[in-house]
């Protein structure tokens, strides 16, 4: 009778406590978890930073430096045709480029409140600003309000999923290619200032 009290204490607690979560803080030399599901931050900072240096380490090269000092750079945005929602990954986005142009010699960061009001007062989508018009409409608005762009930053994740057969276990592999991509391109003229930089990580996956 004990026994089956003792067991039927515990299946309870198990119950109680299968919703439960824990945490605790990490230390900044900790490597970051890997997503099991998705990409997870691991793919996406490293990439960001990857890719970005890549850019602006062309970009100098081709043009030595700015005659009116920095370049102003407006990052318009991230277009998700991954297969997976970017949810909170896309301010880290923003926030890992923010911090490679802020640390740079050569660009300064326009705040991401500016570029959107600019883009919501002319009701414009990212593709426009490859018209001339719509382009110095939205320049035209942010020069009013804070530091008028050079150059805009376009960002663009997409993702390959190879799946393979099951095991006798009934688990499946898959392997998704990640790839971030992102365009420097002219504020003033809407040319492309590099050529197009993407970084592909790739995850496995099994379930």
């Amino acid at each position: 009778m004990k026994t089956n009290l003792l067991f039927a204490s515990l299946a309870a607690a198990a119950a109680l406590c299968s919703s439960c979560a824990t945490g605790r803080v990490m230390s900044n030399d900790e490597p970051s978890m890997v997503g099991a599901t998705n990409a997870g931050s691991e793919v996406y900072d490293a990439a960001v930073r990857s890719v970005l240096q890549k850019v602006l380490d062309e970009h100098t090269q081709k043009f030595l430096h700015n005659a009116a000092g920095k370049w102003n750079v407006a990052f318009i945005g991230v277009e998700n045709k991954s297969a997976e929602e970017l949810g909170d990954f896309e301010e880290a986005i923003y926030s890992n480029i923010q911090d490679v142009l802020s640390n740079s010699e050569l660009y300064t960061p326009i705040d991401r409140r500016y570029v959107t009001a600019a883009l919501n007062a002319n009701r414009l989508t990212p593709d426009q600003l490859f018209l001339e018009v719509p382009r110095q409409q939205f320049r035209s608005v942010i020069g009013k309000n804070g530091k008028t762009p050079d150059i805009l930053l376009f960002a663009k994740t997409t993702s390959q999923t190879t799946r393979g057969s099951k095991d006798i276990l009934g688990r499946q592999e898959s392997e998704r290619t990640y790839q971030l991509q992102l365009d420097f391109v002219s504020a003033e003229t809407g040319e492309q200032l590099t050529t197009k930089k993407s970084e592909p990580i790739r995850k496995q996956y099994t379930k």
